[in-house]
């Protein structure tokens, strides 16, 4: 018969061995996911600063990552932005048939063409 101190100390080994070997197992498996390269500031500074620009996260920015600002009067594109890449939208063009103010900049999400803000600027108004 085993000692009764034998009875004791036994589990005690047997239950720290197996939680050294769940940390050893778990540290061993877990990956880590590549490194994020830091983006830096865009080459040169948007024509507009807003939710769509900020480094803060916010439900419009999540939902519409990439935007397209539009001059209403003449359906041309002023510039464009990407948050996700954090630089212009490559190949930027109006989509969607929202109709434009046309006094202002509207700002379209690039994917949808949906309009989501209009930005009113002082001397665009054109008759």
């Amino acid at each position: 018969m085993p000692h009764p101190l034998a009875r004791l100390v036994a589990p005690v080994i047997v239950g720290v061995a197996a939680g050294i070997g769940a940390v050893v197992a778990q540290s061993v498996l877990v990956r880590r996911g590549p490194v994020q390269p830091s983006l830096g500031a865009p080459e040169r500074p948007l024509a507009f600063q807003g939710w769509w620009s900020s480094n803060e996260s916010s439900p419009m920015a999540y939902a519409h990552p990439a935007v397209v600002f539009v001059d209403g009067a003449t359906g041309t594109v002023v510039d464009s932005w990407d948050r996700r890449t954090r630089s212009r939208v490559a190949n930027p063009r109006v989509v969607g048939s929202e109709p434009l103010s046309t006094d202002a900049i509207s700002v379209l999400d690039a994917t949808t063409g949906d309009v989501l803000q209009a930005l009113p600027v002082e001397g665009m108004a054109r008759g």
